[in-house]
């Protein structure tokens, strides 16, 4: 991504992700907030929540659950993940 495309400034309020692909929400810029958002089960790739990247990121109040490759069954944290190998609330690389 060039300077120019880079994101910046954007806030993703109030959104719902459920059963939908994973990640449910992924965030790459400038000053980016994810805030009061809700991602339940997502499906596929390796079933994330939520991945980052960038700088000056804010992760407000959002609730991410059901972090599994099965269907649904309890809700689940960055803390408290699935015993299933690479599934994971959050994730983020080194860019």
């Amino acid at each position: 991504m060039t300077a120019a495309r880079i994101p910046r400034d954007v806030v993703v309020k109030g959104f719902s992700v459920i059963d939908g692909k994973a990640p449910g929400i992924w965030m790459k810029g400038i000053d980016i907030t994810v805030e009061n958002n809700t991602v339940r089960h997502p499906s596929g790739d390796d079933y994330d929540g939520l991945r980052f990247f960038g700088d000056d990121l804010k992760i407000v109040h959002n609730t991410i659950g059901d972090i599994s490759r099965t269907a649904p069954t309890r809700t689940r944290t960055a803390c408290s993940p699935s015993p299933r190998a690479r599934s994971r609330a959050l994730r983020t690389r080194a860019t």
